[in-house]
């Protein structure tokens, strides 16, 4: 893929004016322990709505990949993308492909040939990253069809970088790309919405028509678009600066992030809220609270969020997210006599022990290897220092 540079402007000059650098930050990791987590008593009957774990994810996704892509431009004057998917292969890929691997082995052990044949299946759909297009595909995935929100961010790494240096590259001003991606967020609701209507149904596909909506990339972008939409707000310095607004910004982060805490211990996914604005009000929630905490202190919150317990269960997150279901069933299968309060914490010791081992001997390890897959030298003579320590730490993320 080529590399995407804005035509007309120097690059040691795009950007300029941005002073936003994302850096290491504690607390994020601590969001996706408590996203995680969310998810976790969700799968286990513990939180109805713990499924916007899933929402917290995507929001987080969509501003880190955009936030990332607009610094390395600002910082080299160009976006490698070819380096981009090596950087997301190494980070994504020995994980799933491990996880694929174990349940094929799991699978040819103890199941029937007939189970290996379907879970063979399985595997082909995850590979091919379709598991969210079950309404299409229609290969049961038992064991597997929690990846369906990996294969929905896989997709979008795949159409959002090249579409972004495209946008970039087309000349149009800040203002007017951001207004694009805020229509693109209503739109998809909208969309959404209407598709809800079309699918109105209380028979025996009402089930797969619900999950056509909560998992297609075309109806889940809105959730994906807010993220990036404030990593450009925050990259390119588009907020105001005055106190009163930023005041404002953190009460209205603290005010969403109780929102978001009672949907998730009243609500349920099936809701026709969700598909009615729902999903996208709970984007742009999401989207106030990391607004509020990147833009000012708000000690209490990234405190609690900086928790060591939080921070290394955001560590091992996507280990956590992936073995999670696979330990639950397989428990469950072997029928050790084993329920209630007991079974759910053989459950998560089970799926924090595959998480640390994932992360330590496999995802850490590959990890490492990015600095293969860099782009060139930054131009450190045109940086300030504390700014090229924080730009070498997220781009190495």
């Amino acid at each position: 893929m080529p590399n995407m540079t804005e035509p007309g402007l120097p690059a040691a000059n795009q950007g300029a004016t941005s002073g936003f650098r994302l850096g290491h930050l504690r607390w994020l990791d601590g969001i996706r322990g408590v996203a995680i987590l969310m998810v976790l008593f969700y799968h286990f009957g513990m939180l109805w709505g713990g499924f916007l774990g899933v929402d917290v994810f995507f929001v987080l996704s969509g501003f880190l990949i955009t936030a990332l892509l607009i610094e390395e431009r600002t910082l080299r004057g160009e976006v490698s993308l070819k380096r981009f998917y090596a950087r997301r292969i190494l980070r994504l890929m020995p994980a799933f492909l491990m996880l694929l691997l174990v349940t094929y082995v799991y699978t040819a052990l103890v199941r029937t040939p007939e189970e290996l044949a379907q879970i063979k299946k399985s595997i082909t759909i995850a590979l091919c990253q379709l598991t969210n297009w079950s309404y299409y595909h229609k290969v049961p995935m038992p064991s597997l069809g929690h990846t369906w929100s990996l294969s929905l961010e896989e997709q979008f790494y795949l159409i959002w970088p090249a579409l972004l240096g495209l946008l970039l590259w087309s000349g149009l001003s800040r203002r007017q790309l951001v207004a694009l991606l805020a229509v693109g967020i209503v739109g998809c609701a909208g969309y959404r919405a209407g598709l809800y209507y079309w699918f109105q149904s209380s028979g025996p596909l009402r089930p797969m028509h619900l999950m056509r909506l909560y998992a297609g990339l075309d109806t889940r972008a809105d959730a994906l678009l807010a993220g990036c939409l404030l990593a450009l707000l925050l990259s390119w310095g588009m907020l105001p600066n005055s106190p009163r607004f930023r005041f404002g910004l953190r009460l209205a982060s603290v005010v969403s992030l109780g929102l978001l805490a009672v949907l998730a211990v009243k609500t349920r996914r099936v809701d026709a809220m969700y598909y009615l604005g729902g999903f996208t009000v709970v984007a742009l929630l999401v989207a106030t609270t990391l607004a509020g905490l990147l833009t000012g202190p708000m000690r209490l919150i990234t405190g609690v969020l900086s928790s060591t317990p939080l921070v290394w269960t955001g560590k091992i997150s996507y280990g956590l997210y992936l073995y999670h279901i696979p330990a639950m069933m397989w428990l469950r299968h072997a029928r050790l006599g084993f329920s209630g309060p007991v079974e759910i914490t053989l459950i998560f010791a089970i799926s924090f022990a595959a998480a640390a081992v994932s992360y330590y001997c496999l995802e850490l390890p590959c990890l490492r290897l990015k600095r293969w897959v860099r782009s060139v030298p930054l131009p450190e003579e045109s940086i300030p220092r504390p700014e090229r320590l924080c730009a070498r730490a997220q781009l190495a993320a």
